[in-house]
């Protein structure tokens, strides 16, 4: 059975998206309809410095150099280093590989439905991640939830990788890196059969 972990790094506390007229909201609920390379600052200065990898206030994933120099390193494809802060060598870390999320079994919440954009409010009840159905065991690989989870200009997607990914990364010492373990459907299934707690 494939172990699921997200990515649970430090909060920077920086903002990653550019002020003003430069980034595309909804005028009702605040979400950020565009987030594409051109939405983010390149002049990004993190409130709280010296991670390799940390989410920034509004849940961009903000890696460093030696973070990118591992994923190169390590083979990782599907990955975009997109420069935020030329000074300090930061990116915001973009992923291409999507895996569904299960939000009817992990009771994810969908709050207030924004007639002006479709999107939500609010979506709350992202961890532990269940997935719909389990990722690769053995391919080192970064994947993406189908589902932004949070409020407003701070939603974001959840970044999940394998137990073999996990470990790769392990070995190199980078800081701010944390792991929340996850589910897949299958697992948590199997799991309710042997009567064990997920």
């Amino acid at each position: 059975m494939t172990n699921i972990f997200s990515i649970a790094s430090e909060l920077n506390d920086g903002k990653s998206f550019k002020s003003g007229s430069n980034i595309e909201l909804c005028p009702v609920c605040g979400t950020v309809l565009d987030c594409s390379v051109g939405a983010y600052c390149h002049d990004f200065e993190p409130k709280i410095k010296g991670f390799d990898i940390s989410y920034s206030y509004e849940g961009v994933l903000v890696v460093s150099e030696k973070f990118k120099q591992v994923c190169l390193e390590l083979g990782l494809g599907g990955l975009s280093f997109h420069s935020i802060n030329q000074k300090d060598s930061l990116y915001a870390l973009s992923v291409e590989s999507v895996v569904e999320f299960d939000s009817i079994t992990r009771k994810t919440r969908f709050v207030n439905k924004c007639e002006e954009c479709g999107e939500y409010e609010s979506v709350v009840g992202a961890t532990p991640v269940i997935l719909k159905e389990p990722i690769s065991e053995s391919t080192i690989e970064f994947y993406r939830t189908d589902l932004c989870f949070g409020t407003g200009r701070k939603k974001h997607w959840l970044i999940v990788v394998n137990d073999a990914t996990k470990r790769e990364l392990e070995k190199y010492n980078l800081k701010g890196l944390r792991f929340k373990k996850g589910f897949s459907e299958c697992e948590r299934l199997l799991k309710r059969h042997c009567q064990l707690k997920v």
